[in-house]
């Protein structure tokens, strides 16, 4: 499936929001590579809605599956099926790896796609269903989908975009050092995807973050989460970020301490572990700490005010709070940054 338009996980969750709202929503076939947020959006999507997921990983079940359980009815001395444990109210059904199943199976599914049913069994009205799958170039074993399945569902070719899962991760608390190195590297967010061995994307980053949380930060097993090349270039960045703690201290002590304009790898760090530091208590430290900052800092200073409006931790009413608002006009003089409020 090749498709011109693609969107990424943030622009697909706000489509699919609106589409599950819908009274009778079309199914939704969701394209990428493996480990992009494809399925994360979809709970993400599922909980706001307040419809349950119900997943099927197709590519495991057989084609009788799909009708429900056999059990024998003695009296009519005929088998009958048992319907599969759905919700009785409104739901998302998730037929994840879609065409990694055989095309028996697939042609199975078809029916549920178009006609939100399982044998007598018929889906809530406000039922949704969301298939997804991979493209050959994404090198999975796949099968090719017939033009009639092509036909019943929306498509959608989802990529990543690190903006949208540097959101999600720091919201989500995964260590500071990932979120930093993929501001610095971006380009090893998500690779081409590999049969013979390892390679990054969002789902192993976050494996990466788990490793780090547990102690782990050794090339070897970060290779073997993210590849060699991404593993070692990472590390590489862990080590050069040393120091960066104490930097922190001193800043949130109002001391006027700044990476050297060659240390750029602990410069990106600086800023990412500036943004979960902030608060209203020390806002006017770090506007003061901001405008003291060397020229070379500027684009590091930069990306801090950004992020924390775009997370959330500070709103512009915070910046505009009489105890702030003078600092916040030079910050915004300094660094041509347009503050709306």
């Amino acid at each position: 499936m090749e498709l011109k338009f693609t969107v990424t996980p943030k622009q697909l969750k706000e489509k699919l929001l609106r589409i599950a709202r819908m009274d009778n929503p079309p199914a939704v076939f969701l394209w990428g590579k493996p480990g992009i947020g494809k399925t994360q959006v979809v709970y993400q999507v599922g909980e706001e809605v307040g419809k349950p997921v119900k997943v099927m990983i197709l590519s495991l079940m057989d084609p009788t599956e799909l009708k429900g359980f056999v059990f024998p009815d003695r009296e009519k001395r005929r088998a009958e099926f048992f319907p599969l444990d759905f919700p009785e109210e409104p739901f998302i059904l998730f037929f994840d790896e879609f065409n990694t199943a055989p095309t028996a199976v697939q042609n199975a599914a078809m029916r549920i796609v178009l006609e939100k049913k399982i044998g007598d069994y018929e889906f809530p009205e406000g039922t949704m269903v969301v298939c997804a799958g991979n493209r050959l170039k994404d090198k999975v074993t796949v099968n090719k989908l017939s033009s009639a399945m092509v036909n019943r569902a929306l498509h959608y070719l989802v990529v990543p975009d690190f903006e949208d899962f540097k959101e999600y991760w720091m919201q989500r608390g995964l260590p500071e050092e990932v979120v930093a190195y993929l501001e610095l590297d971006t380009k090893y967010l998500s690779g081409e995807p590999d049969i013979d061995r390892p390679y990054p994307s969002p789902r192993a980053w976050e494996m990466v973050g788990r490793l780090l949380q547990g102690g782990i930060d050794n090339v070897e097993d970060i290779a073997g989460v993210v590849g060699e090349e991404a593993a070692v270039r990472f590390v590489a960045f862990m080590k050069k970020c040393t120091g960066v703690g104490k930097m922190l201290g001193a800043i949130l002590r109002g001391e006027k301490v700044y990476p050297k304009a060659s240390e750029v790898e602990k410069s990106f760090m600086l800023a990412t572990v500036l943004v979960n530091k902030t608060n209203s208590d020390n806002l006017a430290i770090l506007l003061n700490y901001a405008l003291e900052a060397p020229e070379y800092m500027s684009p590091y200073i930069v990306l801090w005010m950004k992020s924390i409006l775009k997370l959330g931790v500070m709103t512009v009413e915070n910046l505009l709070a009489p105890h702030v608002v003078e600092l916040t006009k030079r910050f915004a003089s300094r660094y041509k940054f347009v503050i709306e409020g």
